[in-house]
């Protein structure tokens, strides 16, 4: 993990300055037509080939978009030996057989933000090589992207992001909010989220390693975002998509908790997949949580899938990340068996969109809102 105390605030704002002049930012993604968001493991070899590392923008393309391994004379084109060493101890690049170097991180950039995060997808296929590790970082995603899109804007005194992973929620909610206060269960997550702010020069968020709710027990916020994991799991994954048996394990504990820490007139955003059960439908799974009276509810839906489409999309997600061969046999095992899970569960379809919970507003709301500058 990067080495939070020892972090040199000059070097990461020369490096994001490297970044940006060399055209590494979301606009040139998006003119060359790559969204960074929605990029599969098969686009990675033509990427490649359409951006190569000839030039500047390709250098830093290949490292931190393909996590490809550069020659230290490639990578000499772009850092100073003293950059390249500061890189390498702050855990940014690492050293292969001396004059090979690769990174150790993605980063994607979004709006003016870089986003630091775990490699997912690489171009020399690590990531299905990997020891499966249950802390993986999950880099910025297409969810939060929509849910930073979608979601409610305005001036607010206090944000709560809960899971927030590498920190994206948080860092575009900086830019609204007097404070922002990041939690995660995962340490790893944490550690990426206080990196981000520093990359990116925050100083309005604050990352607190707890589960849910639990490090703010008695406190409220005028807005609260989340990305929960929602994958429907049969067994223990990493704790980035890991929903539990329903997919709901801990979209109910947010939903649940949202009235005790929203303040009057606050507006809690979730973005998450939520499965249609034969006894209930979306409205009455999650109203089932909700026991404040004050509290307003409406779901978003931005798509929806039948349990076949569901059963194909994990058992494929797991056969290009987790399995280090290609097996198909245990693939169709795979979705045999969750099909047989999702009947005995009932489940009927699994709708993805945003719920919006928001508490009724008093008489002390105009005095807030003057507050907030």
């Amino acid at each position: 993990m990067f080495p939070i105390q020892l972090i040199n605030k000059p070097f990461l704002k020369k490096f994001r300055e490297i970044l940006k002049k060399n055209n590494y930012t979301f606009e040139h993604l998006l003119e060359l037509g790559m969204n960074p968001f929605t990029v599969a493991l098969y686009d990675l070899p033509i990427l490649a080939y359409r951006n190569p590392h000839e030039t500047s923008f390709g250098i830093l393309f290949h490292l931190f978009f393909l996590g490809g391994v550069l020659e230290r004379k490639i990578v000499n084109r772009l850092f100073l030996a003293g950059d390249i060493e500061e890189l390498l101890r702050i855990k940014i690049l690492e050293k292969n057989e001396d004059k090979f170097f690769k990174s150790l991180v993605t980063i994607i950039p979004y709006q003016s933000l870089y986003l630091v995060g775990d490699f997912i997808l690489r171009l020399d296929g690590l990531s299905k090589r990997m020891k499966k590790r249950e802390d993986l970082v999950y880099p910025a995603s297409l969810d939060s992207v929509t849910l930073l899109e979608t979601a409610v804007c305005k001036p607010v005194i206090s944000t709560l992001d809960l899971g927030c992973g590498c920190g994206i929620l948080s860092l575009i909610a900086s830019k609204y909010s007097r404070f922002v206060i990041g939690i995660d269960i995962n340490p790893r997550a944490v550690n990426f989220s206080r990196f981000n702010a520093l990359l990116n020069n925050i100083s309005n968020c604050q990352f607190i390693c707890g589960d849910l709710y639990q490090p703010v027990e008695n406190e409220k916020f005028d807005l609260i975002l989340a990305n929960p994991p929602y994958e429907i799991t049969l067994e223990k994954t990493f704790l980035y998509k890991d929903g539990g048996r329903y997919g709901f394990q801990i979209l109910q504990k947010i939903v649940e908790g949202a009235s005790k820490h929203l303040n009057k007139g606050g507006i809690c955003q979730v973005i998450s997949r939520v499965g249609e059960f034969a006894a209930d439908m979306k409205e009455t799974l999650i109203k089932k949580w909700i026991s404040d009276k004050n509290i307003r509810f409406s779901f978003q839906e931005l798509s929806k899938m039948d349990i076949y489409q569901y059963a194909y999309a994990i058992s494929t997600d797991k056969l290009i990340l987790d399995e280090k061969v290609t097996d198909y046999r245990k693939y169709s095992q795979s979705i045999k068996k969750l099909l047989d899970h999702f009947n005995k569960i009932h489940l009927q379809n699994v709708l993805f969109g945003i719920i919006t919970l928001q508490k009724k507003s008093g008489v002390f709301d105009s005095i807030r809102k003057f507050l907030v500058k």
